[in-house]
């Protein structure tokens, strides 16, 4: 296990879980946005794959984080 402080990891596995998060409300604005304005179903599509590769990104966090734990 780390050296770090408690504290300091759990500050990095919060500050790690967050930017997938945020890019996955990012993404889903601009999915409303680009329904509302009709935009062409590959935009919308294009829009879905980073969702879903943001969404894969914070289950591996996770199941990092799980690994660590279960150690």
């Amino acid at each position: 296990m780390s050296t770090r402080p408690r504290g300091t990891r759990l500050s990095a596995i919060a500050h790690e879980l967050t930017q997938p998060l945020a890019a996955l409300t990012n993404l889903i604005a601009a999915m409303q946005i680009a329904l509302d304005q009709g935009e062409p179903g590959e935009s919308i599509a294009a829009l879905l794959a980073g969702a879903a590769a943001q969404t894969e990104r914070a289950r591996d966090i996770v199941r990092r984080l799980q690994e660590q734990i279960e150690r």
